[in-house]
């Protein structure tokens, strides 16, 4: 039996018709800073010998040492090219009685601070990191994952136009849905595992964008290879790797 022919004005579903754009996936290296430079020089290059330069950095601004220091030229030089963003001013909360910020070892840096001294934190945050590291810096990532009381209107009055958190890449009027795949739950090195499988599953099971996470952490703990897995697989399955900034332009 002959196929019908297509009904006038109407194009025929092929091949090319049916390709969809590659699905997009992102990469940051979080806690970026002097004391974790070996850590960082080795996951950075495990994901620039996969990538180039298309992922981020989330440096602690607080933590850099002044222009011209040798650890500030390394950490500049292990992270090539990638994109750079904010990651609190010292990601370190003054003791409180909360489980979570205990959990976290104390990186709830914005927890319990009023909104004028989280403005003041995230505005010299962003202005260092220009300084220090000569690039334009429009990303934030909130310390523990926990904003207080950075809304995105507050981070974009002071200049920075998305914030990458744990499930959403957040901008002033909408949102990307991430599925996070990170191997450092604080203190509880042992239900890595929990997060990884939430992240995958998260993933598989929706559109939300793949956005893997490499802590120093994850060298102590023996993990990093899990991440390097992800983003070999991710790329395998074709997915088109992006920095923050341009899955946030993307929209």
């Amino acid at each position: 039996m002959k196929a019908l022919p297509p009904l006038p004005g109407c194009r025929t579903l092929g091949p090319m018709a049916r390709r969809e754009a590659p699905r997009a996936f992102t990469v940051c290296i979080h806690d970026v800073s002097p004391e974790s430079a070996l850590a960082i020089e080795r996951l950075a290059s495990g994901v620039r010998s996969r990538l180039g330069d298309r992922f981020g950095v989330a440096v602690i601004a607080g933590r850099l040492e002044g222009p011209g220091s040798q650890a500030l030229a390394r950490l500049r030089a292990a992270c090539g090219r990638a994109e750079v963003l904010a990651h609190g001013l010292h990601h370190l909360r003054a003791p409180a009685p909360s489980l979570y910020s205990w959990a976290t070892l104390r990186s709830d840096e914005l927890v319990g601070l009023g909104a004028e001294e989280t403005r003041r934190r995230v505005a010299l945050a962003r202005r260092r990191l220009e300084e220090l590291w000569d690039t334009d810096v429009a990303g934030f990532v909130p310390p523990a994952w926990r904003y207080g009381e950075a809304t995105m209107d507050l981070l974009a009055g002071e200049g920075y136009g998305y914030a990458l958190g744990l499930t959403r890449l957040r901008r002033a009027r909408s949102s990307v849905g991430l599925a996070t795949l990170s191997w450092d739950p604080g203190r509880f090195a042992e239900i890595a595992w929990g997060l990884e499988l939430a992240g995958v599953l998260l993933g598989r099971l929706s559109s939300r964008v793949p956005c893997v996470v490499l802590h120093p952490r994850d060298l102590e703990r023996g993990l990093e290879g899990r991440a390097f897995a992800h983003i070999d697989a991710l790329l395998r399955r074709g997915f088109s790797p992006l920095r923050p900034g341009e899955l946030a332009a993307r929209g």
